[in-house]
């Protein structure tokens, strides 16, 4: 079981979810399947938009990340790696925030991840 690996990406961006999802499948050189799941060698990825988005809370220094417009739902491949998934994870986090998105990563192996998971 790679429970302890799931991570929860929350994404505040302009793009639309179609466009995000196209964004997030070339960075993880994925397929995209039912408009917004990505497959890629490393994981697998679900962009939702999320029903909590507010932008007045999204702007707290502390929690505002909970509140951004969407959120990536990611589980591992069965056959990756765990420290080439983490490593896909951390390439992940930093294109978008390259691209200009803000990103935030709730997952149990942050402190892994660049910047301390954002």
């Amino acid at each position: 079981m790679k429970d302890h690996l799931f991570c929860k990406i929350f994404v505040e961006s302009v793009l639309t979810e179609k466009d995000l999802t196209d964004v997030i499948s070339n960075i993880v050189n994925g397929t995209i399947e039912l408009e917004h799941y990505i497959t890629s060698a490393a994981m697998e990825i679900d962009v939702l938009e999320n029903d909590e988005s507010d932008d007045v809370l999204s702007k707290d220094s502390n929690t505002g990340f909970l509140y951004y417009r969407y959120y990536l739902d990611i589980e591992p491949t069965d056959d990756v790696a765990e420290s080439n998934y983490i490593f896909e994870i951390s390439h992940l986090l930093e294109d978008l925030w390259n691209q200009g998105n803000k990103a935030v990563a709730a997952c149990d192996f942050e402190e892994e991840l660049p910047k301390l998971a954002g």
